[in-house]
């Protein structure tokens, strides 16, 4: 059943070229012995903007885009307009693999923004900035698709109750295995929840695999993150950033929402570990709380995460999808995450594996699962 509060359901304001020219093809980058075998599947050739957007405080209106790279020459020989009145390009500022054009609006409020090239046209509605229904919230971002409901509500419940959030927002990466309306039911289900979006981020994620190459040509994550910030979460009182399958947990009793807050830089980085699952009987989903293993000397590398109060410190700093500042801060001691192996549809590589020699039960993890979802019967 539904709870009152705000409650969004976004369409991102893109152009995508149709690819009937040359030109409208955005270059690969990194050199062809780098890319993963299904890098052409998974690249973004065509998307000109993810979104365009107002903000009123700058006056200005804003392009995200992934990379430009050649498309920087079609922006520099396009003519635009907002609202019918010509309007000049403004700055162009390169973003964590993406890149954001910003234009002067001739009035406020503006509606409409359109262009024109002799190889495209178009025209698309100037999408608002809401960052008044997550302002003063402890917020939790992911990007997501086709994770399973039931592992996003058990997802939500879990910060709730350990941490205190209390607003969520899912860019949704094109999911097939359900409606966007029922993802938007099953996160307005979760108890003490008071604000959510499911923003359509329905474009091409990029590449797997290994290498400097195939993680630079992920445009999407990064770019949507820093476009959270920007249209949602910037007046948030912290933002946690982490997956559907990343549960974190403290050492000291402080929630992570309140220990960034307190915090120096009004920012938390912490280091994570795999958490494993034995299998499950034929047709029984595995969930966040069948996993109660770790490693008994340790495992994989596990990709840091973040923790950030957006007015505080590092206000106006661009979010990336592990850090803010640098692939050195420091990370604290007294949080960590769990990596679920078995919460995945196994997209990008199989995690199925257990190894019952290699494993041991975690106190910690046993205890927390068995706080939020009740002992195994």
């Amino acid at each position: 059943m539904a709870h009152d509060g705000q409650h969004l359901d976004l369409t991102l304001s893109s152009f995508v070229f149709d690819g009937s020219h040359p030109s409208l093809y955005r270059d690969r980058i990194g050199p062809v012995e780098e890319r993963d075998v299904n890098y052409d599947n998974r690249y973004d050739f065509h998307t000109f903007f993810y979104d365009c957007y107002y903000d009123p405080d700058a006056g200005e209106v804003i392009l995200i885009c992934p990379n430009l790279l050649n498309f920087i020459r079609l922006v520099e020989q396009a003519e635009f307009r907002i609202d019918g009145v010509p309007t000049p390009v403004g700055k162009i500022r390169g973003l964590s693999r993406g890149s954001a054009v910003r234009f002067a609006a001739p009035g406020p409020q503006p509606k409409t923004f359109s262009f024109s090239h002799p190889l495209f046209s178009g025209e698309v509605p100037i999408s608002s900035m809401h960052l008044d229904a997550f302002a003063g919230k402890n917020a939790v971002y992911a990007i997501s698709k086709d994770n399973k409901l039931d592992w996003i509500a058990d997802w939500m419940r879990y910060y709730v109750e350990e941490h205190g959030a209390n607003a969520f927002v899912i860019y949704d990466n094109a999911s097939t295995d359900y409606p966007m309306e029922a993802l938007q039911e099953t996160m307005q289900s979760v108890a003490g929840v008071e604000a959510t979006a499911v923003v359509r981020a329905w474009f091409p994620f990029g590449p797997g695999g290994a290498g400097n190459t195939n993680f630079n040509s992920k445009f999407l994550h990064m770019t949507m993150v820093e476009l959270g910030r920007r249209t949602l979460l910037g007046k948030a009182r912290a933002v946690l950033n982490v997956d559907i399958d990343e549960l974190v947990y403290g050492r000291n009793g402080k929630t992570i929402f309140d220990a960034t807050v307190a915090s120096e830089k009004g920012y938390i980085r912490m280091n994570g570990d795999w958490a494993y699952a034995q299998s499950a009987a034929d047709g029984e989903m595995i969930r966040h709380s069948d996993h109660r293993y770790l490693r008994n000397e340790g495992g994989p590398q596990v990709n840091r995460k973040y923790c950030v109060a957006p007015e505080g410190p590092l206000k106006g700093k661009a979010w990336l999808t592990h850090r803010i500042l640098s692939r050195k801060d420091e990370t604290d001691p007294n949080f960590g995450f769990w990596h679920f192996r078995r919460v995945t549809n196994s997209w990008d590589y199989n995690r199925e594996e257990f190894d019952a020699d290699a494993m041991q039960v975690d106190a910690r993890l046993e205890a927390a699962m068995d706080r939020v979802f009740g002992p195994r019967g």
